[in-house]
């Protein structure tokens, strides 16, 4: 009897024993499980916030536009293809308010009017060239940097594109325009147009054929 009842007791201690241990190994899985739920749930309050920015409107859009005139080979006119981006423009002509007009940023042309109201050296040359330019581009768009958006003439300061690239880097690059009116904070492209202008001074092109300033 004595034995039987050793018996019952060791088992009993054991099956004890073996129920205390796995409480505690499912205690240990559930913490680990705890603290990913809790890690996940901050992932998920950060990431929308970083969604919102990458997707928020930019000021820098691209407007698309249609060739009206080029008065010189850095002030144009353009005539908006979707009216509703008027909201998107500082200044609308008066007479046509789907009618825009433009100054090129940091970079300036040759006078068409100079003393005596004559064209300086090599204005009827930049001005024809970005007249064909414009004229055979399928895709002109604009864009404004991030300062001022207009000059003292209520033109729109702003970037002009055809077909993909910058109006003013093959002029810069012919010695047509030359970089002028760096007003800070207004530089996106200021290191393109330097390299361009490079290429015109290293080869004597246009106005650095006269050591125009």
């Amino acid at each position: 009897m004595k034995i039987i009842n050793l018996s019952k007791w060791f088992i009993m201690m054991l099956l004890l024993l073996t129920l205390t241990a796995c409480s505690s190994y499912d205690t240990l899985l559930e913490e680990p499980l705890q603290a990913k739920q809790e890690t996940a749930a901050v992932s998920i309050e950060i990431n929308p916030k970083i969604n919102e920015k990458a997707n928020a409107p930019s000021d820098l859009d691209e407007i698309a536009v249609k060739y009206v005139s080029a008065y010189d080979a850095d002030t144009y006119t353009f005539q908006l293809i979707n009216s509703n981006d008027r909201s998107k423009i500082k200044s609308l002509s008066k007479n046509n308010k789907n009618t825009i007009k433009v100054r090129a940023l940091l970079v300036d042309a040759s006078e068409i009017k100079g003393k005596d109201d004559k064209p300086e050296p090599f204005a009827i040359e930049a001005r024809d060239a970005a007249r064909e330019l414009l004229e055979q581009a399928s895709n002109i768009s604009l864009s404004y940097d991030i300062g001022a958006r207009t000059d003292h003439y209520d033109r729109n300061l702003m970037y002009v594109k055809v077909d993909g690239i910058l109006l003013s880097i093959p002029l810069l690059e012919e010695g047509l325009l030359q970089i002028a009116y760096v007003k800070p904070p207004n530089t996106k492209y200021l290191t393109e147009y330097e390299k361009a202008q490079e290429i015109a001074k290293a080869k004597n092109l246009g106005l650095w054929s006269l050591n125009y300033k």
